[in-house]
C-alpha cells in the first residue's frame, strides 16, 4: 500500500490486482483519465504483469514487475523526474 496526499494505491496479494482511489487530476491514478475515485477501482493497465512493488507521490505513481525488471510509471512529472 501506498498513499501520498489524497490518492492511495494498494498492491493486493500475488501482483495480479493494482486498485487505485482519491484525487486524479493529473492521471496519477493510472484508469487513463483525470476522474477521482471514491472506491478503490481496479487499475486493469497493468494485468498479467506481477507487479511487486507500488509507490505513489503527489502527482504520479509508479509500479515495478518481477518478470523483466520493467518500471511504469504515470501521471504527471516535473523538476527531478524520470524521463
Amino acid at each position: 500500500m501506498s498513499c501520498f496526499f489524497f490518492s492511495i494505491l494498494i498492491l493486493l496479494k500475488g501482483g495480479n490486482v493494482i486498485c487505485t482511489w482519491g484525487r486524479g487530476e493529473d492521471g496519477q491514478l493510472g484508469h487513463g483519465d483525470t476522474d477521482d475515485r471514491l472506491l478503490p477501482t481496479k487499475l486493469s493497465a497493468l494485468d498479467g504483469q506481477d507487479i511487486i512493488s507500488v509507490t505513489c507521490g503527489a502527482d504520479h505513481t509508479m509500479a515495478r514487475s518481477e518478470f523483466g525488471r520493467t518500471v511504469y510509471s504515470w501521471g504527471w512529472y516535473y523538476i527531478c523526474s524520470l524521463s
